[in-house]
């Protein structure tokens, strides 16, 4: 029997509405848990997305291999014919998930008014930050968090590791020091302001962020142009900051403004309209900005474009993991550890 805590999540029905079209079914499926996607989920009286990093849970055999950053998926336990599906603590990340399973269930024609979720109070969502115990990590001229850090260093450099994150320090040329963060668990949404925050409160004074970004200004195309900027749009607040890359006078670089935004499910085609005066969007760099702007911290950020909501392309969020779009993104990606330590 649903309880008064429990939320039901915005379904997409019609893929022709959404922005990523047809692909946005098989984006939506390479995400889905093994309960989910191998059985008869009509079964299940009920499907309740709920915030808790559980790893002595039913770990999926779908989940990403081969990758060190952002690669645990949600967890799963079947209680008395209830399915919970249990993501880290984070109020967008467990909204977007139960977002994708009942959209996942919808586009099947299969029954999804049984999906449902229950957000983390705030206390929850703070102290699995905590939790993480990033002490550990030196603080050095500046820390930076994202993808494909591991190959930032040689094989001089020292990595260290827990169930959770890796870590390293490295000496430039220059002869300042930066601390490198990989996160394993899925990150999303307001868990990165949480996360800023703590590594504030661990005097850390300067952070970067590498990740994926997609695009809203129609003259981005996939996996060929880094993306940064110094404003940003996240739940009716404007941010601004000093951009660290602004004055790079790089072809590479597409410099614009970015909205947040708390799940790809609700990026329908009505949806870019009203942001279209924005050129990129995620779930985590207004989260970023805000904290460091919150903290007194120094921010930027530097990503490859993944998909573009205005204009279709035949590479998007469907198809990141196929072989042409890897091999992009790793040439990308040395232009972004170029890039970064010039600025450090």
């Amino acid at each position: 029997m649903k309880n008064n805590r429990q939320l039901n999540p915005h379904t997409v029905i019609d893929p022709d509405t959404h922005s990523m079209g047809k692909s946005l079914g098989k984006y939506i499926d390479i995400k889905m848990h093994h309960l989910i996607r191998d059985v008869d989920t009509d079964l299940y009286d009920e499907i309740i997305v709920v915030g808790n990093y559980d790893r002595t849970a039913i770990i999926s055999k779908y989940e990403k291999g081969g990758k060190l950053t952002n690669w645990q998926r949600p967890t799963a336990e079947v209680v008395k014919n209830v399915l919970y599906i249990k993501c880290f603590p984070g109020i967008d990340y467990v909204r977007h998930y139960a977002s994708l399973i009942s959209s996942y269930l919808a586009l099947k024609g299969k029954k999804y008014d049984h999906v449902t979720y229950i957000l983390p109070s705030q206390e929850e969502c703070w102290q699995e930050i905590y939790d993480l115990e990033l002490d550990v990590l030196e603080v050095t001229d500046a820390i930076v968090v994202g993808s494909g850090l591991f190959n930032f260093t040689d094989e001089t450099t020292v990595w260290q590791e827990n169930d959770r994150f890796l870590w390293a320090v490295e000496t430039l040329p220059n002869g300042k020091s930066v601390t490198y963060l990989i996160l394993q668990f899925s990150f999303w949404g307001d868990i990165l302001y949480r996360l800023v925050h703590y590594l504030s409160e661990l005097h850390h004074k300067k952070i970067f962020f590498t990740a994926k970004v997609g695009g809203i200004d129609e003259s981005i195309i996939p996996n060929q142009v880094l993306a940064t900027g110094g404003i940003c749009y996240i739940n009716g607040e404007i941010i601004k900051w000093k951009n660290p890359f602004a004055d790079l006078d790089l072809d590479l670089i597409f410099e614009g403004s970015h909205v947040n935004s708390p799940s790809v499910l609700f990026e329908n085609k009505d949806w870019v309209k009203l942001f279209s005066n924005f050129s990129l969007v995620d779930s985590e760099i207004g989260y970023f900005a805000k904290a460091a702007h919150d903290s007194g911290m120094q921010f930027g950020y530097l990503h490859f474009v993944s998909n573009n909501l205005s204009k279709l392309h035949a590479e998007d969020l469907s198809n990141e993991r196929s072989h042409s779009v890897t091999q992009k993104r790793e040439k990308l990606n040395k232009d972004i550890e170029r890039i970064i330590k010039k600025v450090i």
